[in-house]
């Protein structure tokens, strides 16, 4: 593909999520659904997608509560609650079938009557018997998996819940809410999580597509992140784009990828949401991504969706490692060498261009060549 497609963001396709291929289960990667580069620009194909579920319940839920929780975390993804998602979703009673390995994924016929599912939901008790275990990765709740990669579109998907580590009302309903967003074709959110989980500060509510969290409702970074994938008819008049490429302050040819870009509004002059909520910082972000080798040009680069108004852009490190298949950290980006403040009209794109960052080498790393020049850091 090339720089800048009409649907391109680099918020897309960096989730936990997985690719089921007949005969074998690949090993998740940066976009999730494929090892290597992030496949870009994917999406749903149709805007009404049919939701079921299946499985164990946890012990401290009903059948009628989970089928409850399933609902209003597709709900709050809707068309209802965010107009420009498009995005409209059906129900049906639970699906009473078991799955005991991966090869129970793979057989499943999503357009048998007994099934006639886009998206299934599925709670077990044998959660590694049906997913790749990541050696010396913590546990986790849930993860969303693509069945087969159809050309140009998401297909068939299951999210899959490990009932051992589901433990909360609250965190399943957050588990849903997250993968789900991850089902429809988000990524993490580059909102506030990375620094603040790793200094230990006291956080801020967190999107829903931060990689943790107990968030109950979607914050203005995952409403626009989905508004910006499926760009429903209200889309052009609710927001515009930000775009730029993160160079390195003392290479300015040198892009620079992994890199959080932060938009904050100055004042109150961005349009506020109504999910904001008390205590939320109402900030959109984008990370800029490692690139696909087909599209050499698309290093550093950034391009998200905020509402029209006044921002100050930032740039800064994500200090975890965020790619699992390299298992690398990203180079330390302490500080922007300017912090940008920009004006950004509905419907129009508010151009950067290179936006400059001194990059510091956090303790015991070394340099790894990016691709195409670019820089990144292991340790």
């Amino acid at each position: 593909m090339t720089w800048p497609g009409p649907n391109w963001s680099t918020r897309l396709f960096l989730g936990c999520v997985l690719l089921l291929t007949q005969g074998a289960v690949r090993t998740e990667g940066p976009r999730g659904f494929v090892v290597g580069d992030p496949v870009l620009g994917r999406k749903w194909s149709k805007s009404t997608l049919r939701v079921r579920w299946s499985g164990d319940v946890p012990k401290f839920l009903t059948r009628l509560e989970v089928g409850q929780l399933v609902t209003e975390a597709f709900a709050a993804w809707s068309v209802s609650a965010v107009p420009a998602s498009g995005l409209r979703f059906t129900f049906g009673d639970p699906v009473k079938q078991e799955f005991r390995s991966s090869a129970d994924l793979l057989k499943l016929n999503f357009g048998a009557p007994s099934i006639n599912a886009d998206i299934l939901v599925v709670f077990t008790d044998h959660f590694d018997d049906l997913v790749p275990r990541r050696e010396g990765r913590p546990p986790r709740i849930g993860v969303s998996l693509e069945q087969r990669e159809p050309p140009g579109a998401i297909g068939h998907t299951f999210i899959v819940f490990d009932n051992r580590n589901l433990e909360t009302r609250a965190g399943v309903f957050w588990g849903l809410l997250h993968e789900a967003g991850h089902a429809l074709g988000l990524a993490h959110s580059a909102v506030d999580w990375p620094g603040l989980i790793v200094t230990g500060l006291n956080r801020p509510p967190v999107p829903v597509m931060a990689p943790s969290g107990t968030r109950q409702r979607l914050h203005v970074d995952d409403v626009a992140a989905v508004s910006d994938l499926y760009r429903s008819p209200p889309f052009a008049t609710q927001y515009g784009w930000i775009e730029g490429r993160v160079v390195d302050a003392n290479y300015l040819s040198r892009p620079i990828n992994g890199v959080q870009v932060i938009a904050v509004p100055v004042a109150s002059s961005a349009a506020a949401s109504p999910t904001a909520q008390t205590g939320d910082r109402i900030a959109y972000g984008a990370l800029t991504p490692f690139g696909d080798p087909d599209s050499p040009e698309a290093h550093g680069r950034f391009r998200f969706a905020v509402p029209p108004g006044r921002y100050l852009l930032q740039a800064r490190s994500v200090p975890l490692p965020f790619d699992d298949t390299t298992k690398v950290s990203f180079c330390a980006v302490t500080e922007t060498k300017d912090q940008r403040e920009l004006i950004v009209e509905a419907g129009k794109v508010s151009p950067v261009g290179n936006f400059p960052a001194i990059v510091r080498l956090p303790p015991l790393s070394f340099l790894l060549p990016g691709p195409t020049g670019s820089l990144r850091c292991g340790n």
